[in-house]
């Protein structure tokens, strides 16, 4: 770092000197706060940014800044130059030109030039946001354009609103400007939004020249000529409105035509086509064309000029009955029929730093199309970059890295298979639709405010829309079948209550602590008759005190079925088709895990619903979202389909010709069942097997069943004679059997007399079936958890089969295909023999409490731990602020009151349970590693 005028004078470029830098900003800022020896005013030195500065531009308007033409010759500045590391070099070289140009500047105080962006945000006035990645013709994709500059704007507003002077005003000039500032205002939220303005004055400036030109007379002449819309092509400059000399100029041209007797003054009606056509055209192409002729090179005198014009007239005032054109945020009473949320040019007038929008003026009824024309460029613009992942670093929740392969950050969920759900990422938030279940989720995140507070018709949501802070922390699971998801991404530690017939020892030792989980919907009448009343009367009002009671607890409930309780989340996944679909929906799972969600319930549907192998799986990705675990999901689900594929290969190729016959049944009552649901097609076919060809299912005296979660069934009735004759002779064909009858206490198939006697086979007719036979009979209830008081068990094969089809194939590879999976252990499957007994696992085999002294200390280590922040939202000024020490997280965070109701105390919510307002889940260790995080804030 090189000091110049040390009073004065500051250049940090190199990456190391960063620390110095700021301190040295700081210590230049205070010293110009008491006034400088090089000013003969006393009016307060103003600190001004330019980022971007070592292009054109800021080379331009660095001298303008110095000799007074944007704050006036009486306001002392110092500038503030910031660019990034790789252009250090054409930094310092502006550096060296202002300080040899020092004597011409008297009003020019000093210069911090910097690649480190907090420094160079140090105390700022002004920020012009010169700096992003610029429209570079067909080689550049809006969308690419749109995610580069979001990225730079994001990252950039943080710093920008934790070390600006409060009261900045910032002009962004780097293209799509308008946009570009729209996605300062979204993460700059402390900064007033009518504080950041797009630069649409360089338009407004030629609009004035080229105006001026067919009339004969000097620019300055001319005024009230407005720019409406965006920055870009689709602007539309209007003149109907322009004066000169303070008078309409289609009023004053027959006039001025003949004073000036200049050849080239048109006349009225030239004037008015001249407005409507080439003006427009001229004015909208300017820059390109004069991109061309300095050989790709950015008009930059021009723009300078113009930034200091915008900024002067927004601080000091445009003149009276004057106005200019600036990119301002629409409000909500769609000025010019002009949609709210939108940074649009307009003219405006300025006072005191303040601009307001001037209305009524008469715009002539072919105009209005220009200007939704130019709308409609926003609002695209505005579209791709809500697709774009723009969390800032100040908010990301996980360490999650841009892709290699998209512009994109790896936030986003990639829907490869699953067809029933959707995950939309907007800015702060996302959207989950769930289309099975016709439910829509918002999920916000924690410290950020709730979007829905201030949001549009065009996101398409309404009273209905569910609204979750994420990621959750403290969860009820009612439905076993989601603990597989949650324990796929390392989430069990979240759960508080758990389901009866759970396997994973860990929430068996839940259950164990009395901590059952209650169903988030109501029991139902089975039985509606008068004598049934009082019982189910009874029934509901207990469900309904222990669900009051347990959904104050915890943020979530996972059970088996959708609900109208706006606090319910439907997780269904039962039909769609494909079994890596049916794993994606622990990505549905993830997306949730926040501290302080009050009594939020998540109706977890089980992902059987896809039908299909791949489909099913992938519901990975929808539980994953609620926890911002999308990273692990898609990190999960990726190697599931890359093992799934390798293997199905494999088995096929083993198989060949001789692939062996498989049947998939099932027993209830009299109904003997083939199951030919899409999933256990594709696992029998994809393990090396086929299936009877059914045809001759109804051949045989079959009868078929379409039904609920795209179930396909080929039913025997086994009081009928000739239908049992039927069915005994389909099994003779087979080679393997496969058996998933269900049975809460697993006693319905201990051994092959068991299977039998369910059958309703003799001793003679099952020495016929093969597969019997040959002793190839299996079953699904290898892993079994304890028994429960009823005599019931929770079976694995439910509970986290759903969320690793690789492994499933697996088992059935060994046992179908076995020379393709020679090295695979059995799972799930479980050989039927004439002697075996059922093996068990129970709570005390969880890692987590096997040490534990005693009960109260084995439940005590089931509990959920207390996740708290590392960051926290500052009440006062909406900023995200750090906690450094550890130990205080959680005591540090509080609820900011609701802004509808300014007299709420701001007190933690649920203190003593809880204290942490927000919970950032599981990943703070890899949040605190962000270095950014800390210079950011």
């Amino acid at each position: 770092m090189r000091l110049i005028h040390q009073k004065y004078l500051v250049i940090a470029g190199a990456t190391a000197a960063v620390a110095a830098s700021v301190v040295y900003a700081a210590a230049v800022w205070a010293g110009g706060q008491k006034g400088s020896k090089r000013s003969s005013t006393t009016t307060a030195t103003k600190r001004v940014l330019i980022t971007g500065a070592a292009g054109q531009i800021a080379y331009a308007l660095a001298p303008l800044i110095a000799s007074g033409q944007m704050l006036g010759p009486d306001t002392p500045v110092l500038l503030h130059l910031y660019d990034v590391p790789a252009a250090e070099g054409l930094l310092q070289g502006l550096q060296l030109e202002l300080e040899d140009a020092l004597a011409a500047y008297p009003l020019l105080q000093g210069v911090v030039a910097t690649t480190d962006f907090a420094a160079a945000c140090l105390g700022v006035s002004v920020a012009v946001m010169c700096g992003g990645v610029p429209r570079r013709g067909p080689g550049l994709s809006k969308a690419a354009l749109m995610a580069a500059n979001c990225a730079i704007y994001r990252d950039q507003a943080a710093a920008l609103a934790a070390h600006a002077e409060p009261g900045v005003k910032v002009v962004v000039v780097a293209s799509p400007a308008n946009t570009n500032a729209w996605v300062l205002q979204q993460f700059a939220p402390s900064i007033p939004a009518q504080d950041i303005t797009a630069l649409t004055r360089l338009d407004h400036n030629r609009a004035l020249q080229h105006l001026a030109a067919v009339l004969g007379v000097h620019a300055s002449e001319v005024t009230n000529v407005v720019v409406f819309g965006n920055h870009a092509s689709s602007q539309f400059p209007y003149g109907h409105l322009a004066r000169l000399r303070g008078e309409p100029i289609l009023q004053q041209q027959q006039q001025q035509q003949q004073q000036q007797q200049q050849q080239h003054c048109l006349e009225a009606a030239e004037l008015e086509d001249y407005l409507r056509n080439e003006f427009i055209t001229i004015v909208q192409n300017r820059g390109q064309h004069i991109n061309r002729l300095r050989v790709q090179l950015s008009p930059a005198l021009s723009a300078a000029a113009a930034i200091c014009r915008h900024v002067h007239d927004w601080l000091l005032g445009t003149r009276p009955g004057e106005f200019v054109s600036m990119g301002v945020l629409t409000g909500q009473n769609n000025i010019y029929g002009i949609v709210p949320g939108l940074v649009y040019s307009f003219p405006v007038q300025c006072s005191n730093g303040s601009w307001s929008i001037v209305e009524g003026l008469h715009v002539e009824p072919w105009a209005w199309a220009r200007m939704k024309l130019s709308e409609a460029d926003l609002l695209e613009e505005r579209a791709l970059a809500l697709q774009y992942n723009f969390y800032p670093k100040s908010y990301q929740l996980t360490s999650i890295q841009p892709s290699s392969t998209s512009s994109s950050s790896g936030f986003t969920t990639t829907v490869e298979f699953a067809q029933d759900f959707t995950v939309t990422y907007r800015g702060t938030f996302k959207i989950v639709s769930n289309k099975r279940a016709n439910e829509t989720y918002v999920l916000y995140q924690c410290g950020t405010p709730n979007p829905m507070d201030s949001a549009d018709t065009e996101m398409g949501l309404d009273a209905n829309t569910k609204v979750f802070q994420i990621p959750l922390s403290s969860v009820a699971v009612a439905d076993s079948s989601a603990a597989g998801f949650l324990a796929e991404l390392g989430l069990i530690d979240r759960v508080a209550f758990s389901s009866t017939f759970s396997y994973n020892t860990c929430l068996q030792a839940i259950f164990a602590c009395g901590q059952e989980a209650v169903s988030a919907s109501a029991p139902f009448d089975y039985d509606p008759s008068p004598e049934n009343d009082a019982e189910f009367n009874a029934s509901l009002a207990e469900w309904r005190q222990e669900s009051a009671a347990q959904g104050s607890q915890v943020d979530a409930i996972f059970t088996s079925s959708a609900s109208s309780n706006p606090k319910s989340i439907a997780v269904t996944s039962f039909a769609d088709p494909g079994v890596l679909k049916r794993a994606e929906w622990v990505k549905f799972v993830a997306v949730f895990s926040n501290t302080e969600v009050e009594a939020e319930q998540l109706y977890f549907c089980v992902s059987f619903a896809d039908p299909g192998v791949l489909k099913r799986a992938e519901w990975v990705k929808f539980v994953a979202v609620f926890f911002n675990k999308e990273v692990e999901a898609e990190t999960l689900f990726s190697s599931i389909t890359t093992d799934y594929q390798k293997l199905n290969a494999s088995a096929r190729a083993a198989a060949g010709a001789d692939a062996k016959t498989v049947a998939w049944l099932t027993q209830f009552g009299d109904t003997l069942t083939l199951n030919y649901a899409q999933y256990k097609k594709e696992y029998m076919e994809d393990a090396g097997g086929k299936l009877i060809p059914s045809a001759d299912l109804l051949a045989a005296g079959a009868k078929l069943e379409e039904g609920l979660y795209s179930t396909v069934k080929y039913n025997f009735n086994a009081s009928v004679p000739a239908q049992k004759t039927g069915f005994i002779n389909v099994l003779k064909t087979v080679d393997i059997i496969f058996d998933d009858t269900y049975s809460a206490n697993s006693s319905h198939l201990l051994d092959l007399a068991a299977f039998k006697t369910a059958y309703g086979l003799s001793d003679a007719q099952a020495a016929d079936i093969p597969a019997i036979a040959a002793g190839q009979v299996w079953t699904f209830n290898k892993r079994l958890g304890a028994r429960n008081a009823d005599g019931s068990v929770g079976s694995d094969w439910f509970e986290s089969s759903v969320a690793r089809p690789d492994l499933v194939l697996g088992d059935f590879v060994k046992v179908i295909t076995p020379a393709a999976a020679a090295n695979a252990q059995l799972k799930w499957l479980r050989q039927l023999s004439d002697s075996q007994v059922l093996s068990f696992s129970g709570p005390a085999d969880c890692a987590d409490v096997k040490t534990a002294a005693n009960a109260a200390d084995r439940c005590s280590r089931a509990q959920p731990a207390r996740i708290c922040p590392n960051a926290y939202r500052d009440c006062a000024t909406g900023e995200l602020r750090t906690v450094t020490d550890p130990s205080q997280r959680c005591e540090a965070q509080t609820v900011c009151p609701d802004a509808t109701n300014a007299n709420t105390t701001a007190t933690p919510k649920n203190a003593a349970a809880r204290p942490a307002a927000f919970a950032f889940g599981q990943l703070l260790t890899a949040l605190l590693g962000m270095a950014m995080l800390a210079l950011m804030l």
